[in-house]
């Protein structure tokens, strides 16, 4: 898995899942879990901007297509339909993160997980049975915990039947009671 820094353009993800994160002192915390169609950068598109200041790593094999930043923010001023439909999808992401930054500071950790996997299960695979490309590390990033506590919660979860796991395949068996975990906070 290789981290590149992307430059002056926004970038699209045709195929694929990566992650998007934040870097700070050796530490990482992942922001959010990109797939077919996301944009990536999309929050800082500026053609005068040399670099952005997170990093996105492939999960799996990607394919990205890069737009031209000058070209993109040509486009927002010209074509009005394009422009509105990028206003929403800054909109989305705002709520997404807005959201993300709730669960990290005011949920208890068995409801971050919670979060993680129905975003996991949701937004991510489209269904309840998917193939987990976080490493335990990752799922203890993403969640804003130790890894250790993010397989501890993880083997509890798996104990009181509300998923199964095995190997790097998850199974929600209760979808109910990781809405309930995840409401409650």
């Amino acid at each position: 898995m290789q981290t590149r820094r992307l430059f002056a353009a926004s970038y699209f993800l045709q195929k694929g899942i990566a992650k998007l994160y934040l870097e700070h002192q050796g530490r990482n915390l992942i922001l959010r879990l990109l797939s077919d169609g996301d944009f990536i950068g999309m929050p800082l598109v500026d053609a005068t901007k040399s670099f952005f200041p997170y990093s996105v790593a492939a999960l799996e094999d990607c394919s990205v297509l890069a737009i031209n930043a000058e070209n993109f923010n040509k486009g927002l001023s010209v074509d009005n339909q394009f422009a509105k439909s990028i206003i929403e999808i800054q909109n989305y992401f705002t709520r997404v993160y807005f959201e993300r930054f709730i669960s990290l500071t005011q949920k208890q950790l068995h409801c971050r997980i919670a979060d993680v996997i129905l975003h996991l299960a949701n937004d991510v695979h489209g269904g309840a049975s998917f193939q987990l490309l976080l490493t335990r590390k990752d799922l203890g990033e993403f969640s804003g915990m130790s890894t250790e506590s993010a397989i501890r919660i993880l083997r509890e979860f798996h104990n009181d039947r509300i998923i199964n796991i095995e190997g790097k395949s998850i199974e929600i068996l209760s979808t109910d009671v990781l809405k309930k975990l995840s409401n409650l906070g």
